[in-house]
């Protein structure tokens, strides 16, 4: 029987369900938002009580409704995220968002004990960003919602709470325990000793690789069910089933996250202040990630207002070979999200005669901030190529300045939407994974600058 996939691929927006065939053809999409609710302190937080109806209702209709005769089921989700369970399994307390301020005074308290700051960052590939840092929440929960924190027997990562709604397994997968938790000690693998020391360890399900599977019946229905994967690294899993030559993964959007799968054991000691995630098999993945997508909007926006045009007439513009980078290297805007220039205190629109000028100068400097941070805290060593996804996979301009400061490397444009549940799907194993249909099915194309020719 040909294996057919279903995936609950579950962003901080929008909810999707995604049905693969056994060529990794998508047959059926559904895709959902839900409004926020408010958690016990008044902060919007996942609604999980519909949200797990929802994927309830969605597999009755693709069984019964559709006729879709589902064989293995998956799920991706967005990290940083816990479902706390007491002794009987039942849920305390709220899904509660990552964007949830800590009490600096909490913060304060963590990095004088298990500190200093730089040290432990090094060690866990987590800089400190608050509830980001998944095991910070646990942190906060005891030291300042004790009455909580003492009913909680167990605390699953979000992607491993979907699966065990079916499974009826309390597990921790790489893939959740390695995005930016704080939780792991990447040079010792294993749980960092903070972990320990606060008594956490006995909360903490068993580990195992995403690639772990379990059979169930479903009303009837024999189904594979995978423990779940954090999307970053289930949107990484294609690529190294389909690569050949090392690679840099630049998955673009709002934030640009630049993903190094070919990491060395040195890295790990010698890398500037790093940002660490792990593949299913706990390998890990060296990253960046970059507040550039957001930067670039909101600057367009403004361009596009000083010129009184619209921000898709901006858009439409392609690269024009007079504006070499030997042409744009002077500062000229002031950022909204990024790193400030001291010497600008705001654009200097007199050094863009015209939209075009502007969008270059843009693109080239906000190329140049992203290449700057890929250098200084990507190992490049043996990379050839580099993998661009999302929306500036389209844009001529940040591809050619892409390319111009990385020579050395092939740059691919690939395009598909729906990367984090397809590795999902594939790291169940229900379906041969074939190279070269999946680099036709990511319609991966080289890039071929002009300031190369």
């Amino acid at each position: 029987m040909n294996a057919i996939t279903a995936i609950f691929d579950i962003g901080k927006t929008n909810k999707k369900c995604i049905v693969f065939d056994s060529q990794w053809s998508v047959i059926y999409k559904e895709q959902q938002e839900f409004d926020e609710i408010l958690d016990d302190e008044g902060f919007p937080c996942e609604d999980l009580s519909t949200l797990q109806q929802w994927i309830f209702n969605q597999l009755d209709t693709l069984l019964w409704e559709l006729k879709i005769k589902v064989t293995h089921l998956n799920f991706s989700t967005y990290g940083a995220s816990w479902v706390h369970l007491d002794a009987q399994g039942e849920r305390v307390g709220y899904l509660y968002n990552y964007l949830k301020p800590v009490d600096e005074e909490v913060q304060h308290q963590f990095y004088t004990l298990y500190g200093p700051e730089a040290e432990f960052t090094a060690h866990t590939g987590s800089p400190n960003s608050g509830m980001l840092n998944s095991g910070m929440q646990l942190y906060w929960l005891k030291h300042k919602r004790p009455d909580l924190f003492k009913h909680i027997q167990t605390s699953v990562h979000f992607p491993q709470y979907l699966s065990s709604l079916f499974t009826k397994q309390h597990l921790s997968d790489f893939t959740s325990i390695g995005c930016h938790t704080a939780l792991w000690d990447y040079t010792k693998k294993k749980y960092h000793h903070w972990v320990e020391q606060e008594q956490l360890t006995s909360k903490l399900p068993a580990i195992t690789s995403s690639e772990t599977t379990y059979s169930i019946h479903y009303m009837g229905v024999p189904l594979t069910v995978g423990t779940g994967m954090h999307d970053s690294s289930a949107a990484l899993y294609p690529y190294l089933k389909m690569a050949t030559r090392p690679f840099l993964l630049l998955s673009t959007g709002t934030w640009i996250v630049v993903l190094n799968p070919f990491t060395s054991s040195g890295a790990l000691k010698t890398a500037n202040p790093s940002l660490f995630y792990m593949q299913p098999n706990g390998t890990a993945v060296q990253a960046v990630r970059v507040f550039l997508g957001k930067e670039y909007e909101e600057q367009l926006e403004k361009i596009a207002s000083h010129f009184g045009v619209t921000k898709e007439e901006l858009n439409s513009i392609g690269f024009q070979s007079k504006y070499t980078p030997e042409t744009l290297t002077q500062p000229v805007f002031q950022w909204i999200h990024l790193d400030k220039h001291p010497e600008l205190m705001h654009t200097k629109w007199d050094a863009l005669p015209h939209p075009e000028v502007a969008v270059h100068t843009l693109v080239f400097a906000l190329t140049s901030l992203l290449a700057k941070q890929i250098r200084e805290e990507i190992q490049l060593e043996g990379i050839e190529e580099f993998y661009i996804e999302g929306g500036f996979s389209k844009n001529t301009v940040f591809l050619t300045y892409l390319s111009h400061f990385f020579p050395e490397v092939t740059l691919y444009k690939t395009d598909t939407a729906v990367g984090s549940a397809l590795g999902a799907a594939m790291v169940l194993g229900a379906t041969e994974n074939n190279a070269e249909e999946l680099r036709q099915k990511f319609n991966r194309k080289p890039f071929h600058s002009v300031l190369k020719a």
